[in-house]
């Protein structure tokens, strides 16, 4: 009996020292300690969800949707539905969501519970816990695409990926998209996926195959083949991923750390077969202006770029990064010409390491006219643009995040 309570005591004890160690831990070693318990898949699925081809006919002969109307149909109204665009996937080690107290009115992105200072209110009475979340994302306008160079160049002061806060409730343009609030900001297609196998089938695949995925949380990238399902994977063909970049060195020039930039990659090629958009945001931690040395960056996604088959690939900077690259990339092309160029914040750098540059229209033109460029296809080299003779594999660089300082918008080279 004696012994039953010592050990009995000496387990309290070590239960209440590894509390208070927990308390005392950073947020990121918290999540570290728990990678373990990650929601990951079952060795064995319980159930089939995708019906063999018997069972997709008699679904097909016994329904009246799937029955009468073609499969074209449905898949253009699933389409208008639910794909075609910016979705968030995270996975995140954190307390839930306060609940909103009766009557109080909010206008956070899908009416998150937040502070006036858009800061989550965390329900710190419950313990963290590894919680998935999904919202469209409302960071950028709708048909952004068709006019992003110009948003870039007239708009600075609008978020670019690396700096994207929907999942804290910070969005910027939730009131300039169509639909009720705050139903509009979320998805919107558990409904239609439960409702029976053949629904999931094809509103499943549209999810995966037709939007963009937004993810920036280290332990769910690194994880993918762990927590979604390899049919699901395969069916993914667009990418926006924020990666941070942490620089070491002294003052004279920084040496980025890429360890972290080769195993996204890494994931990319060997369980995303599909994937032919990317937009990878690298987003600097400790600039402080310094002049950066990216060679070690280039060399992983020159490596990356030629052994995948993406059609459009993006590689946005820090502005504290970018602008130096973009001096010297300027100072480069302008030694071998002798024209006067406007030039356009953003360089198409091939995987051998030579660079292009688009270059404005004639003032006679509207301004967003002047600003058009490719991007994010490949340049068409001749047609303003000035550098490399061919635009072989590559990717194109953009500015990023401002850093708190002017950001960079046209510049007059000599070429």
């Amino acid at each position: 009996m004696k012994f039953k309570l010592i050990n009995w005591l000496r387990e309290k004890l070590r239960k209440r020292r590894r509390i208070h160690r927990e308390k005392d831990k950073p947020e990121d070693s918290q999540v570290e300690d728990d990678v373990t318990n990650l929601p990951r898949l079952p060795s064995t699925r319980p159930n089939v969800l995708t019906p063999s081809p018997s069972t997709e006919s008699l679904a097909l002969a016994n329904s009246p949707l799937f029955g009468k109307l073609p499969r074209e149909l449905r898949y253009d109204i699933l389409l208008r539905a639910f794909g075609g665009g910016l979705l968030h996937m995270d996975l995140s080690f954190v307390h839930p969501v306060a609940p909103i107290e009766p009557g109080r009115v909010l206008f956070s992105h899908t009416g998150m519970n937040t502070n006036d200072r858009l800061d989550v209110n965390w329900d710190t009475t419950v313990p963290k816990s590894w919680q998935w979340w999904s919202s469209v994302c409302h960071r950028v306008m709708p048909n952004y695409e068709k006019t992003w160079s110009f948003i870039r160049m007239s708009h600075p002061e609008i978020p670019r990926p690396g700096d994207d806060r929907c999942r804290y409730g910070d969005a910027h343009f939730c009131q300039s998209w169509p639909g009720t609030y705050p139903s509009k900001c979320k998805i919107g297609i558990m409904g239609w996926l439960l409702s029976c196998r053949q629904a999931y089938v094809e509103g499943i695949d549209v999810l995966y195959r037709t939007n963009t995925m937004h993810m920036s949380g280290q332990t769910l990238i690194l994880n993918l083949p762990q927590l979604l399902p390899p049919q699901r994977l395969s069916a993914i063909t667009s990418l926006e991923i924020v990666c941070p970049l942490t620089l070491h060195g002294a003052e004279v020039g920084a040496i980025p750390e890429v360890n972290l930039l080769k195993d996204y990659l890494s994931v990319f090629a060997s369980c995303l077969p599909s994937l032919t958009r990317l937009y990878l945001a690298l987003k600097a931690k400790g600039s402080n202006a310094r002049p950066v040395d990216m060679q070690s960056v280039f060399k992983p996604l020159d490596e990356f770029v030629l052994k995948t088959s993406l059609k459009e690939f993006t590689v946005s900077h820090s502005h504290t990064v970018f602008t130096p690259l973009y001096n010297a990339v300027q100072n480069e092309i302008a030694a071998q010409h002798r024209h006067q160029y406007k030039t356009i914040p953003e360089i198409w750098r091939n995987a051998d390491g030579s660079y292009i540059l688009p270059i404005c229209g004639p003032n006679t033109e509207p301004f967003y006219k002047q600003v058009e460029t490719s991007w994010p296809k490949p340049p068409r080299v001749g047609y303003r643009t000035v550098g490399a003779d061919v635009a072989g594999d590559g990717y194109w660089l953009v500015e990023g995040e401002v850093d708190n300082y002017t950001p960079c918008r046209f510049s007059t080279v000599y070429l």
